[in-house]
């Protein structure tokens, strides 16, 4: 069995042929949906990139000062560029699509280098396959993707240990905090990895590119916005979702709308959001915000109601963290349905797949769970590389809220983690029977 695996699953050959089945049903699916309604804040990034490109501007400009919050800048300025020269968003679903399979591809060379034996890189890449969200996530503007790219080219660069490396897996950290502010945990676990090989030099180059990199974005985003801004200002209200007397743990409607815990007067609630906006953004009924508050006071403020409600209730907020948890880890992860298939005539075959997904996924994060406890996992520096922004990540979105979706950034990192316990778990079988 074991050669058979060895000859046929983990080979090369078999692996391009996957891969090439895998993109084949990417580009038909995103062909089929390319077209779908972007909603929420899918619906809310093209339309304030449709906005910024009509005004040549970066995102956000002075149009946006009395804006609930600053949204992902990082991603909005690139379909922003998108928009200007292509005079359209049509084309997006196909960047995302390449940038899934530059992901994959992404894996395959990180972990390469992360570990000599050719099953670590094999298990991680058709996990990514068997994963349906890694290629159907084409048909929405989410920022997890490209998120994800830039992420997983600096975790890769800083393997690599070359200067020139190094340099650049500081911009292009920099570029993934400018579009998820989560990359903090990324930016730590580089550190580590460079400090405890004793690259001091190396450490202190990574840290000054990323400096070097967000100010340039706040100087170059100050010249049409009062203020210095390099990353989203999505803090404030992400934290009360999880810090008031109607948390469930994941994300609840109706937080800011009258009546709800966040409500401002004046201040545009989730019904006011331009929740559907069509590809060709026909219909701009995005409801102008109040000018009596200013996107860092609203942030402000939510995060002071957070904190004096976690104060009066800490054995509350406690008790939320399982749930939290469990939103986060247990319910599969991101999933892009294609509302706009009015006639649901694959409703069946898609509900399947991604209750498949969900099953895979939970799969996936007991067993990495379970090698946390494995001393293996603590004896080799590459793994920690691996676990910490796993783990941080968690730690800072359960500080909020959990939901699925929002596991998807550091997911590809869990599947290198569960290739990993697959290993010693086998290792251990053979050693046991062995003896």
């Amino acid at each position: 069995m074991s050669s058979f695996i060895d000859k046929y699953l983990f080979s090369k050959n078999t692996a391009i042929i996957v891969f090439l089945l895998w993109f084949l049903f990417s580009f038909v699916w995103t062909f089929l949906y390319k077209h779908d309604v972007w909603y929420s804040d899918y619906g809310i990034y093209q339309y304030y990139a449709s906005m910024c490109s009509e005004a040549h501007t970066m995102y956000p400009n002075e149009t946006f000062v009395h804006n609930e919050c600053i949204l992902a800048p990082g991603w909005i300025n690139i379909l922003t560029l998108w928009h200007v020269i292509f005079k359209s968003f049509t084309g997006v679903p196909y960047l995302l699509l390449c940038m899934n399979a530059l992901n994959a591809w992404l894996l395959w060379l990180t972990c390469s280098l992360l570990s000599q034996k050719k099953a670590l890189k094999y298990i991680v890449f058709y996990c990514y396959i068997l994963i349906p969200a890694f290629a159907t996530n084409s048909i929405v503007l989410a920022t997890e993707v490209p998120y994800v790219t830039f992420s997983l080219l600096s975790f890769y660069l800083c393997l690599r240990k070359e200067y020139i490396s190094i340099v650049f897996a500081g911009i292009s950290i920099a570029i993934a905090l400018w579009i998820r502010p989560l990359a903090d945990a990324w930016i730590i676990a580089a550190l580590f990895i460079l400090i405890t090989n004793r690259y001091y030099i190396k450490a202190l180059v990574y840290s000054i590119m990323v400096i070097i990199t967000c100010s340039t974005i706040s100087i170059a985003t100050h010249a049409n916005f009062p203020d210095y801004v390099y990353k989203a200002t999505t803090g404030g209200v992400n934290l009360l979702m999880g810090a008031n007397d109607n948390s469930i743990g994941t994300y609840v409607w109706g937080l800011r709308s009258k009546g709800g815990v966040g409500y401002l007067p004046g201040l545009r609630t989730e019904s006011d959001m331009p929740v559907c906006i069509t590809l060709d953004v026909t219909d701009k009924y995005h409801k102008e915000c109040s000018q009596l508050y200013r996107y860092n006071e609203v942030d402000r403020y939510y995060k002071e109601m957070a904190i004096e409600w976690i104060v009066a209730n800490p054995i509350k907020w406690i008790k939320l963290i399982p749930k939290k948890l469990n939103y986060l880890l247990f319910k599969g992860t991101f999933k892009a349905d294609p509302l706009s298939d009015a006639q649901y005539l694959y409703t069946k075959p898609i509900r399947w797949m991604y209750n498949w997904q969900t099953a895979f996924v939970t799969i996936i994060m007991i067993i990495s769970i379970i090698g946390l406890f494995f001393p293996t996992s603590w004896k080799d520096k590459h793994r920690i590389y691996v676990v910490i922004p796993i783990i941080l990540a968690t730690g800072m979105t359960i500080m909020c809220f959990g939901d699925p979706r929002f596991n998807f950034i550091f997911l590809p990192l869990v599947l290198i983690y569960f290739a990993y316990t697959i290993m010693d778990v086998n290792n251990f079988c053979i050693n046991h029977l062995q003896n």
